[in-house]
């Protein structure tokens, strides 16, 4: 966060490290596409928002992933 300001996590009410999350959201973010990556290899024709749909309705998926996988989806819709 810049210049000392007190931000919170547009998903909880953490302190945002960058990108208006915290750490554990940022983490979920970075193991989201880090996921897709993998799984790109394995399902070649597999689109992003396809995965996200996938990640989302699995039983093994934490809930901070979950949380920010809504996030970026809603993201793409705008």
């Amino acid at each position: 966060v810049r210049g000392g300001e007190n931000v919170s996590c547009r998903l909880c009410r953490r302190r945002a490290e960058r990108d208006a999350l915290c750490r554990y959201h940022l983490d979920a973010r970075d193991e989201l596409k880090k996921g897709y990556r993998r799984w790109r290899e394995a399902y070649s024709e597999m689109s992003w928002r396809e995965y996200l749909d996938r990640i989302k309705r699995l039983d093994a998926t934490g809930q901070w992933v979950k949380e920010v996988a809504d996030l970026v989806e809603g993201q793409d819709n705008d």
